[in-house]
Formats: structure tokens, sequence, C-alpha cells
């Protein structure tokens, strides 16, 4: 017996719990045991993403009775993933200005700038090594996110 679902969610989704994330007509997967898995079409992942909240796609994802393809092609696809893409797309371009700044600053001392001096190293102690490390970092982040990608969609 389960539940019926809360309001403005699909009928085949239900509220997760430890057991079973989906109903009995799940739009993603329907199981009957643990080794008969059918997996999603893009047509039932298109009518669950529509329906569903981050917090359903989060139990989707790490709770789900998907396959492990399909649950990575279901994250990947997923809001949360976009918004967290898109914000460190954001904090990538605010370290960039920043770092442009710096070698302003840098470039204003050199060329004897008014109101600019010392070298920049001294104004922003420590911000040279501190931007190679973030474009570093930002650049592993980013490949993985595209290798990841093309690897789950193709």
């Amino acid at each position: 017996h389960t539940a019926p679902p809360p309001q403005g969610v699909d009928a085949g989704i239900m509220q997760s719990n430890a057991s079973s994330v989906l109903a009995t007509e799940s739009p993603v997967v329907c199981s009957q045991s643990k080794s008969e898995t059918t997996a999603a079409t893009p047509e039932k992942i298109a009518r669950i993403r529509k329906s569903s909240s981050m917090t359903q796609d989060l139990d989707l994802v790490f709770r789900g009775n998907m396959p492990l393809r399909d649950r990575a092609k279901f994250f990947i696809e997923s809001q949360l993933c976009e918004m967290v893409v898109g914000f460190l797309i954001l904090a990538n371009a605010l370290v960039m200005m920043f770092e442009h700044q710096y070698i302003g600053l840098q470039a204003g001392f050199v060329t004897e700038f008014p109101h600019v001096h010392q070298p920049a190293s001294e104004s922003w102690p420590g911000a040279d090594v501190a931007f190679k490390v973030l474009d570093v970092l930002f650049s592993g982040i980013f490949t993985l996110e595209l290798t990841f990608r093309f690897v789950v969609l193709r």
C-alpha cells in the first residue's frame, strides 16, 4: 500500500523512502525484483523531470532503482547539475575578474601610474599563487564535467 502522491506531483511518483522512490506506474523505472529492472526512456525521464523537485531528483539519482548509466544521465541532465555548473562558471568569471585587476595593478606599478606605489605582489600578497591554483582547479573541474557528459550522453 502506498500513500497518495503530494499535490502537483505526477501520480507515478511518491515521496522517497528507504526502500523505494517510485510508485507502481513509475515514469522512470518499474521493478518487480532487484534482478529485473527496466531502463528509463527519454519520454519517461521528461515526464518525471517535469513534475519533480530537485530533492526528488537527488532521491532518484542516489536511491532510485535505475541502472547506474540511467541515474548518471538523469543527474547530468538535472536542474541541480545545471545550477552547480552555472555557479562554478560564475565563480570562475569572478576569479578571472580579480586576476585581471591584479594584472592591472602590476601594469600600473610598472608604468608608474598615479596612486599605484607598490607592486601587485605587495598589495595582494599570495594572489599570484592563489590565481594559478584556482585556474588549475577550475580547469580540472570543467574538464571532468565535460568528460562525464561525453561518457554519459554518448
